[in-house]
């Protein structure tokens, strides 16, 4: 949209994202909510409307922005691929073909399948790939942004947030995409799904309160097979990234209490005593299958932590394993662990490339010949 900051007229202009005015006289975006392609638009300040138009810029770019004199800078979008490494880094294989983007795998809980968000068309999705074969069937493909997929203990659905209603909700649907999907938890807040207990009675998810910022929430099944919200953790500071522990009785969460995420772990559903895991910072929580490791990124770098949940929950001293760049800030795990704890499943860059930073003086030279 285009607004007149005297006037206050507002003007739809059309599809996009990330608009940035280039005063050749053209709208710079991006064709989706996370697409790697730059279009340019026609368009005339005076008259708050396009005035051709529009035409592909750049392929595979990110990031870009343009100086008064019409300079065109961006960065190259790199294909990603999920790897197979092992627990100092090296690594032992690949799952599927290169994508633009690949985000949060998880894998199923027999280690056949894994979930994973994949840009396709400029377009968010979630697929779900045969690792043995390479194969995959798309779970989702509303044109909203679709994130975060997590397994049943039974391996016949997955869950996952959405943006379609104009905010996150939670969705549920076949793992084979045999039935339609639906949601599970819909309001006009936040609903960032993270987990499935291993009984299958309780989905563990992060609500963002307007007093609270984020807490954490789970569904719980009811006699009539309904799911129904209630509250886990809620106080004054951002509790986010929910994740039950094998056996089903400890929380292991990222809190923002001490002024930066660390991991805590908490009793499920009980609540009640608290124990830190970290001490540097903390994000991208995993329990390992056998329930005797904790996994957690910090500055970039994989820690396993040695855990004990029974007769009550106890942590040894944390063993740094490899940096990667999947491993960085964000909340969720951008990586997941194989039954045996041995090999760590994430996205990478193809070929390791660089991110390469493009330059191009009086970019709309090349587009002469097209219309203002």
């Amino acid at each position: 949209m285009i607004q007149d900051l005297d006037t206050g007229r507002r003007e739809i202009l059309g599809r996009g994202q990330k608009p940035f005015y280039s005063p050749s006289g053209h709208l710079l975006y991006w064709s989706g909510w996370t697409g790697s392609e730059l279009w340019a638009q026609p368009l005339s300040l005076d008259r708050l409307r396009v005035t051709g138009e529009a035409f592909l810029v750049a392929r595979s770019a990110t990031d870009a922005t343009v100086a008064a004199d019409g300079t065109l800078v961006y960065v190259d979008a790199i294909p990603e691929q999920l790897v197979w490494l092992n627990r100092q880094g090296a690594r032992s294989g690949t799952v599927g073909q290169p994508a633009q983007g690949v985000f949060y795998p998880a894998l199923s809980p027999d280690g056949r399948f894994v979930a994973v968000e994949t840009l396709e068309n400029a377009n968010l999705d979630v697929w779900v790939y045969d690792i043995a074969r390479g194969a995959r069937i798309r779970l989702t493909d509303d044109p909203a942004t679709d994130i975060l997929p997590v397994w049943s203990p039974s391996g016949e659905e997955v869950a996952f947030s959405s943006y379609r209603a104009g905010n996150i909700d939670i969705y549920l649907r076949r793992a084979d995409a045999g039935a339609e999907e639906k949601a599970l938890v819909a309001t006009a807040r936040n609903e960032r799904v993270s987990d499935w207990s291993p009984d299958g009675r309780y989905i563990l998810y992060s609500l963002l309160d307007p007093k609270n910022g984020y807490d954490l929430w789970y569904l719980k099944r009811n006699e009539k097979g309904e799911w129904e919200p209630h509250p886990f953790l809620q106080t004054s500071f951002n509790e986010r990234a929910p994740k039950l522990s094998p056996d089903g009785r400890y929380v292991a969460y990222l809190s923002d209490e001490s002024g930066r995420d660390e991991a805590y772990i908490r009793p499920f559903p009980e609540g009640g005593r608290k124990w830190p895991v970290s001490a540097n910072g903390a994000s991208q929580i995993r329990w390992g299958r056998n329930g005797r490791e904790l996994f957690y990124a910090e500055a970039r770098t994989l820690l396993a932590v040695p855990v004990r949940t029974a007769p009550e929950f106890v942590a040894g001293p944390a063993t740094r394993l490899f940096s990667h760049a999947a491993l960085t800030y964000q909340t969720e795990p951008n990586y997941d662990v194989s039954a045996d704890g041995q090999r760590i499943l994430l996205p990478e860059r193809v070929g390791g490339q660089e991110r390469m930073i493009r330059v191009v003086q009086n970019w709309f030279a090349e587009f002469r010949d097209r219309q203002h």
